[in-house]
């Protein structure tokens, strides 16, 4: 009977040889995989460059896909979608996704940019609830005046009117029991939002009037230039029927800034209650032209075309602005 003899340099120079190639075939592997980050990372760059948010945005992200521990690559990627989520016409699907990606950064990383991106975009789409989460957490390691004040406003929109009545006090220096106001404690004086949200509160749900022309006066006092200053004052006005001084401050909004869309709107409605139509379309017209994507100015107008029994002309400027 024939035997056959086990050839043990060939067996382990064949073993030999495969951990070899697997290691080879590995560090091949290796390579590409890097020459390929770091080409969407350079295109992803030169997208930025070129203003593609959406590039960059699309490219970034396939780098960070292959660089999963990279915490500053997933950083700069939240920042670009924020950008892509601030842009006008992007795709829902794109939107859901650069704002997937922004939540999971923050839980992640905890970034204090990418956090506060995030709490602005809860803030400005109304959800004052989800923004305080935010808020809450950037202002305990940050002192920055405007994120306070930007606390305080989501407090009042959240309808938690005690807590957001004390921290605005505290903002703008107003002790509440001897109703004075102490300039050097104030911490904000900037930011005219503050002043006439808490003046619009003490007044319909705290029924103190004084206190709340009190507060008013101190906005106009501390931001003398300011467009928005001016016409809170108004709508503030118009809210206690003091209409000729409202119109006279809502002409004082105007001057400072013509072009800002609040004014614009507010002097639009304000024909409009008067029965000034023709002015009220004048002004509107401009909104439309100037802000083409407010569609209350589509609507003012509309409503003004109603009133004067123009139907099919209001039904034409809803579809426009559809």
């Amino acid at each position: 009977m024939q035997q056959y003899r086990i050839n043990y340099k060939l067996l382990l120079g064949l073993f030999v040889g495969s951990i070899v190639l697997m290691i080879s075939l590995f560090l091949v592997w290796k390579w590409q995989v890097s020459r390929k980050a770091t080409w969407y990372r350079d295109t992803a760059m030169e997208a930025l460059e070129q203003g593609d948010q959406l590039k960059a945005f699309e490219y970034q992200q396939k780098f960070v896909q292959l660089r999963r521990d990279d915490e500053e690559a997933r950083v700069e990627l939240a920042s670009i979608a924020y950008d892509v989520l601030k842009l006008e016409g992007v795709p829902r699907e794109e939107q859901g996704m650069a704002f997937g990606v922004l939540s999971d950064t923050v839980r992640r990383t905890s970034d204090p940019q990418a956090r506060r991106n995030l709490a602005d975009l809860y803030f400005e789409s109304g959800q004052p609830q989800q923004a305080l989460v935010h808020y809450e957490e950037l202002v305990k390691t940050d002192d920055d005046p405007e994120l306070k004040g930007l606390l305080v406003r989501s407090l009042f929109q959240a309808k938690d009117y005690e807590t957001a009545m004390s921290e605005a006090y505290d903002l703008i220096g107003l002790d509440p029991d001897t109703e004075e106001f102490n300039d050097e404690a104030a911490k904000v004086t900037d930011q005219p939002e503050i002043y006439s949200t808490l003046a619009s509160v003490l007044l319909r749900r705290e029924n103190e009037p004084e206190l709340a022309r009190q507060v008013i006066e101190k906005m106009i006092a501390n931001n003398e230039d300011s467009a928005v200053a001016h016409l809170n004052k108004s709508i503030f006005l118009f809210g206690v029927d003091e209409k000729e001084e409202a119109k006279a401050e809502l002409e004082k909004a105007f001057q400072l800034d013509p072009n800002n869309s609040d004014v614009l709107y507010q002097r639009a409605n304000v024909a409009l209650s008067e029965e000034d139509f023709e002015e009220a379309i004048k002004i509107a017209d401009r909104g439309i032209s100037q802000f083409p994507k407010e569609m209350r100015f589509y609507k003012l107008q509309a409503s003004t075309y109603r009133a004067t029994e123009k139907y099919e002309e209001a039904v034409e400027v809803l579809d426009q602005g559809l």
